[in-house]
């Protein structure tokens, strides 16, 4: 999100006390986002966030309804992505597609960072496990 806003999706730019004079400017950004957010998303979508509190509320809202990973388009991408051959494409068509099918397959693992500060054995190993999937591809 633009203009250093993320913060009012994520909750950690919080609404000041109602007697704060950064209410009004806090509340002024908080509607900026809610528009950004209502014309992000499908008019049948909007409909059902349109009287939300504030962008907050509207962001927990979409991800509790869209941000869980659906089961049968996992394992569709994953076919995609084993089936998948270059055909009559040119050859960057092809590896748009298969690059395409891999970003969709990485947004909805949801495998833990590791947050040792140092350079983890396991996520070494789990990112060379990754290449050379994507090798056999």
């Amino acid at each position: 999100i633009a203009k250093n806003k993320l913060g009012f999706v994520l909750g950690t730019c919080t609404k000041p006390d109602a007697t704060s004079p950064l209410l009004s400017q806090w509340d002024r950004c908080d509607k900026m986002v809610i528009s950004w957010l209502l014309h992000a998303v499908e008019k049948r979508i909007a409909d059902s966030i349109l009287f939300s509190s504030s962008s907050r509320q509207i962001w927990l809202d979409l991800e509790q309804r869209f941000g869980q990973s659906n089961g049968t388009k996992f394992f569709q991408v994953k076919k995609d992505l084993y089936s998948i051959s270059q055909g009559n494409r040119d050859i960057a068509s092809y590896f748009t597609e298969i690059k395409k099918l891999w970003d969709e397959y990485d947004s909805m693992l949801s495998v833990p960072t590791c947050s040792c500060g140092i350079s983890c054995a396991t996520y070494i190993h789990d990112q060379k496990m990754k290449e050379r999937e994507q090798l056999i591809q």
